[in-house]
């Protein structure tokens, strides 16, 4: 009589590809850090069309150019299976850069990518820290509109207020 192996279960799969559960959904979330998909791009694209809606209504205008999409060439979301191509990501990085140069970014915000150039992680984050140092600044703005009335425009409290930002 022969002893057979004991052989270990194989590891248990997380998240069935035909019907993703709530943890094959977190786990591919998790893959997609660090790379450009449809998620990521709608989340810039919508982060970009509320930013430039509340720039303009304090009064810095933005105009924005629809980044169209598909066979169609329609202003929509991103779809899974959608190709980005040199225009799409033109008009994407150029509407990045209309809401840079009609507002205000920190110092150590960084350059954007060249249209031409290749996207790494460096230029895909300096894209979000560009729509996060604008939502953070205009909040800063807006928090204080109340306090610089005409006793105070101009007063120290004013400018440390927006340097503690």
């Amino acid at each position: 009589m022969t002893a057979r192996k004991a052989t270990k279960p194989p590891p248990p799969r997380y998240g069935n590809p035909t019907r993703p559960s709530a943890t094959g959904r977190a786990e591919r979330t998790q893959l997609e850090r660090g790379t450009l998909t449809y998620n990521t791009l709608n989340r810039v694209e919508s982060a970009v069309k509320t930013l430039a809606a509340a720039l303009t209504a304090a009064g810095y205008p933005v105009e924005i150019a629809p980044v169209l999409k598909g066979s169609k060439s329609e202003d929509r979301e991103w779809q899974e299976g959608d190709v980005l191509y040199r225009p799409q990501w033109t008009t994407y990085i150029d509407n990045v850069q209309k809401l840079r140069d009609a507002y205000y970014t920190l110092a150590e915000t960084g350059e954007l990518p060249a249209p031409g150039d290749k996207l790494k992680y460096t230029g895909a984050n300096t894209i979000e820290k560009v729509l996060a140092d604008i939502d953070l600044l205009l909040d800063g703005m807006k928090s204080i509109y109340r306090r610089a009335g005409t006793f105070t425009a101009g007063g120290s409290y004013t400018r440390q207020m927006i340097r503690s930002i």
